[in-house]
């Protein structure tokens, strides 16, 4: 069997899967979430079109330690699972 490599780099995924110091592309929020919270991302940057990488894990990936226009922010997994994000070509 064959493997396309371009299929799996372009497809979605969520944050909390990213690899560590690699860039990526954000491609939409979760919808099927609280619009209270989906709001507050937003807010914080995480918009469709915007590069994000992860710089640090914690044990256990209980949190993630965040890059995004030029500032670093911490956060729970359970928020990164609502953000879907692509490879950057």
């Amino acid at each position: 069997m064959i493997k396309c490599s371009f299929l799996e780099k372009n497809s979605d995924f969520t944050l909390n899967l990213a690899k560590l110091n690699k860039k990526y592309i954000i491609s939409g929020l979760n919808k099927n979430y609280d619009l209270k919270y989906l709001k507050r991302i937003s807010q914080l940057g995480f918009i469709s079109g915007e590069k994000v990488s992860v710089l640090r894990k914690s044990f256990l990936n209980k949190t993630l330690l965040v890059k995004i226009k030029g500032y670093t922010l911490l956060l729970g997994v359970e928020i990164a699972m609502l953000i879907k994000i692509k490879e950057d070509l």
